[in-house]
């Protein structure tokens, strides 16, 4: 069995990982790091704060996508930007410009 490969400056590849930062998560899902961060802020995928950095748990990661899968009641929807007076990204029904249901 041969030694780990070492990178250039002579480390250890990283064990994988449980933590990871806004821009791996968002990686791993598929998504900007900026729509990993309104997830964490808006409560929809928990967070873990080590001094500055925001950092989401791989596990978390799994149920997140389990529950997208199972389209859970309350599950988040997407978070698109919508212009005043258009339908809101997710709800099924389309409004007119005075707010009203049609």
């Amino acid at each position: 069995m041969s030694p780990p490969k070492r990178d250039s400056r002579g480390a250890s590849p990283p064990i994988g990982r449980r933590l990871l930062d806004v821009r791996a998560a968002g990686e791993y899902l598929g998504l900007s790091p900026w729509t990993v961060r309104r997830l964490c802020w808006g409560g929809d995928l928990p967070e873990v704060r080590i001094g500055r950095r925001l950092l989401v748990d791989v596990r978390d990661l799994e149920v997140f996508v389990l529950r997208a899968k199972a389209r859970e009641p309350g599950f988040p929807r997407p978070l698109l930007r919508c212009r005043a007076g258009s339908p809101v990204a997710g709800d099924g029904q389309e409004q007119s410009s005075e707010g009203a249901n049609i």
